[in-house]
């Protein structure tokens, strides 16, 4: 698992990225309980907690875990917000970012491809947050997980364009003589997230796509397995 040093800074947080070594249940009916995530939860530091996550749309549909409501799954979306402790979110990602962000009253995990990004989900997972716990923008704390990078990531102007609605094209295009360009999406969720006010922010290194202790859906199409980006407050 791979943790991040500013997230692990914030009493109380229990967090990580996975790799390709854990197993993550995907939504129901592939997953046949939350116990399935109990390896995870341990390996976490959060032995005994109430697992949550999504039905992944790859939109900006933003979800909050209510007491006694729904966690497997919350439902329809790509973020989920807590404030309850002894509950950890996650989203799965393969090629994806997965962004944690966390205060002390408050945590969030956002499914962040290019699909989400284009559609606001960062802003609005950020927003929910806030006025869920009350907490400034810049009381929060963020980390930006592997995903696939600017060294595999290329794509067409229909990207370019829709992700350019949210940051100067010279935050994340990487231009090739003779060859379609690439885009860094950690730099372009690091850029939306310092936007948005929160002041610490740590990107991860690893491309997804290259680095063989991720799974990658570019890579190895519908066989690739999912990483998650976990994150709790603890009871």
């Amino acid at each position: 698992m791979l943790r991040s040093s500013l997230l692990s800074a914030v009493p109380g947080i229990a967090h990580a990225f996975t790799t390709r070594a854990w197993f993550v249940p995907p939504p129901p009916p592939g997953a046949a309980s939350p116990e399935e995530v109990a390896p995870l939860l341990a390996a976490l530091g959060a032995p005994g907690a109430l697992p949550a996550m999504l039905d992944q749309v790859h939109g900006a549909r933003v979800l909050t875990v209510e007491p006694g409501g729904p966690r497997w799954p919350v439902g329809p979306g790509d973020a989920l917000v807590s404030a309850q402790p002894g509950v950890v979110v996650y989203v799965r990602v393969a090629d994806c970012v997965p962004i944690l962000v966390a205060g002390r009253r408050g945590v969030c995990a956002i499914h962040a491809g290019w699909r989400p990004t284009a559609a606001g989900v960062v802003q609005a997972a950020l927003a929910e947050l806030t006025a869920r716990t009350g907490q400034d923008p810049g009381e929060l704390v963020a980390a930006v997980g592997p995903r696939i990078g600017p060294c595999c990531f290329e794509v067409g102007p229909e990207v370019v364009d829709a992700l350019g609605r949210h940051a100067p094209t010279a935050v994340f295009l990487r231009e090739r003589a003779g060859r379609r360009p690439t885009v860094d999406l950690g730099a372009l969720a690091a850029q939306i997230l310092c936007s948005f006010g929160l002041r610490q922010v740590e990107v991860l290194p690893g491309c997804t796509c290259c680095d063989a202790r991720f799974h990658s859906y570019r890579r190895d199409g519908a066989r690739a397995g999912r990483q998650a980006g976990l994150i709790g407050l603890l009871a």
